[in-house]
């Protein structure tokens, strides 16, 4: 189906985009995709090399349909091609992408350097003039290289102490993508460039993107808990609140020493706030003790999410404290019908984590089960397994 639609001109262009997305298991497609690089449009031309680029070393058949399409008169395409040498990793093509790395163009420059790196794994010096390349570009006045350079650092971790600090500058960029792939290429080295995170959370126009950095590395971040705390103290915006309350959850256990500062925000005046609080003490979990009582007062709450949100989270700090398992089982049991759907989730789940003492929420759990949305009847399923009936 997917070469009849590249075959077809009225379907070619959505046939690549169909291929990229099905990467290395669209590689019976690689011929039609060759043509398809040389139609007369330069968007189908791109989109065609991109999706030969996404299939990797299989499409190596069309190396020489790629490397030809760095001559197009389309940048674009030009760039899609660098891009496909890179991915497809044919060491034959390394003289060819070597030819660009004086290129004027600064984006085929920092493509081609990449590019040579990854057809030449082993080669430190192909390595390094890439890290070189791509750290100048990362102060490109184009957004688009700059972008593209923070992703194709990814590629290099073991070397991540040479640029973390110049990819973080990029946290505060002006562009969403580019900060995208800052949060994404910092977050997929973990652990390593958290002393560089932690540093940026001392730059207010860093800090919301460095937050959501740790809160990806998660519990790796360890020792961000305690300076990720501190930022409640200059969070004046709500969603850094929640984003910081969000990073503490990912990080877990660790993060005890902020439990003061989340019980804090139990009385915030934004009820997005207030959740989001509730939801790290729970992750933190019996090392949050000393908010109990806090949360024990609003289970008398009139609001029903609140009482959920708490109710929850006693359950993660104190799981084998009999009165509280004796107040969460009628609000959980209450919360199957009441609520939306993750809410629904969340307590069938918790009802099933107290297991054989939540009997009595059984009925309301088989209820569950016919529920039209296939998360709740799947947790309501295995609730039912845990307890027992």
């Amino acid at each position: 189906t997917l070469i009849t639609a590249l075959e077809n001109p009225k379907s070619r262009y959505w046939g690549c985009l169909i291929a990229a997305e099905m990467g290395p298991r669209a590689k019976h497609a690689v011929s039609a995709l060759e043509k398809a690089a040389k139609d007369q449009y330069p968007e189908i031309r791109m989109e065609a090399l991109l999706a030969l680029g996404a299939i990797g070393p299989d499409a190596s058949e069309a190396l020489s349909t790629v490397t030809a399409a760095l001559n197009d008169k389309s940048p674009a395409v030009q760039y899609a091609a660098m891009y496909a040498l890179g991915e497809i990793r044919d060491s034959s093509s390394a003289p060819t992408i070597a030819k660009y790395l004086d290129s004027q163009d600064v984006m085929l420059r920092e493509l081609s350097a990449w590019a040579l790196a990854r057809v030449n794994p082993d080669d430190t010096e192909a390595r390094q003039r890439a890290i070189t390349t791509l750290v100048e570009s990362l102060k490109s006045d184009n957004p688009a290289v700059r972008g593209g350079a923070a992703r194709a650092l990814t590629d290099f971790p073991e070397q991540s102490g040479e640029f973390a600090e110049a990819l973080s500058s990029l946290l505060a960029d002006k562009d969403y993508t580019v900060v995208a792939n800052a949060i994404q290429t910092l977050s997929s080295f973990g652990e390593p460039v958290v002393p560089v995170l932690v540093e940026a959370l001392g730059h207010p126009d860093r800090r919301l993107a460095a937050v959501a950095t740790l809160q990806r590395i998660g519990p790796k971040a360890g020792e961000a808990a305690v300076p990720i705390s501190e930022a409640f103290g200059v969070a004046d915006d709500p969603r850094l609140r929640q984003e910081v309350s969000y990073a503490i959850a990912s990080i877990g256990p660790a993060s005890a020493d902020a439990t003061g500062q989340l019980v804090m925000l139990l009385g915030d005046s934004d009820p997005q706030v207030v959740y989001s609080a509730i939801y790290a003490l729970g992750k933190i979990g019996p090392p949050a003790k000393s908010a109990v009582p806090k949360l024990e007062a609003n289970l008398s709450s009139e609001d029903q999410l609140l009482r959920l949100f708490s109710v929850w989270a006693l359950l993660k700090i104190e799981p084998n404290n009999e009165k509280i398992i004796q107040k969460a089982i009628p609000l959980l049991t209450e919360a199957l019908s009441q609520l939306q759907g993750l809410g629904r989730i969340e307590a069938a789940i918790a009802l099933g984590e107290i297991g054989p003492a939540a009997k009595s929420a059984a009925p309301a759990l088989r209820e569950a089960e016919g529920d039209a949305n296939p998360a709740v009847r799947d947790a309501a399923t295995k609730a039912l397994e845990k307890i027992g009936s």
